[in-house]
């Protein structure tokens, strides 16, 4: 079961450890910095609230290619890093997993419920089936069927 959603991450630097599907991904791309190189990947994760930017920071390219290669569009993964605003002030916030302290992985059947991942309402589902229906009970036939029959629309 989740335990975290992610319309609900909005601190710079709060951990996240769940699950979540995955709506695309990007290929991975070389990174230097001061003090680490590598590859890194990005996806866009999701869940039944919402969906979010995940950073993948990798160390050795090839592990790196691994990680990515196992996982697909439609997959559910367990993802644990922190979330960060990007620019400062910008309240535009992504998962950032570093490769060294945290952890993606596609996740297997058995250990998630697919509703966790699907979009839902908080309106009264009877209601609105309801409205529905009389909009539907008030549509009139304004054009009649024609008194041609069938046999009249015969190509030349």
């Amino acid at each position: 079961m989740k335990k975290q959603n992610i319309s609900s991450f909005s601190r710079n630097g709060e951990v996240v450890d769940d699950k979540f599907a995955v709506k695309f991904k990007k290929p991975p791309a070389e990174y230097k910095g001061a003090d680490k190189k590598g590859k890194w990947f990005e996806l866009r994760l999701s869940d039944s609230t919402g969906e979010m930017t995940a950073k993948y920071w990798g160390r050795e390219s090839h592990e790196t290619d691994i990680i990515y290669e196992s996982i697909g569009k439609g997959d559910v993964v367990h993802a644990r890093g922190t979330v960060q605003e990007y620019p400062a002030g910008s309240r535009k916030f992504s998962i950032s997993i570093d490769a060294s302290k945290g952890e993606l992985r596609k996740c297997e059947a058995g250990e998630y419920k697919v509703e966790d991942f699907v979009a839902k309402t908080d309106k009264d589902v009877n209601q609105m089936v309801s409205a529905v229906r009389d909009m539907l009970s008030g549509i009139k036939n304004f054009h009649p069927h024609s008194s041609r029959t069938s046999s009249s629309w015969r190509a030349s």
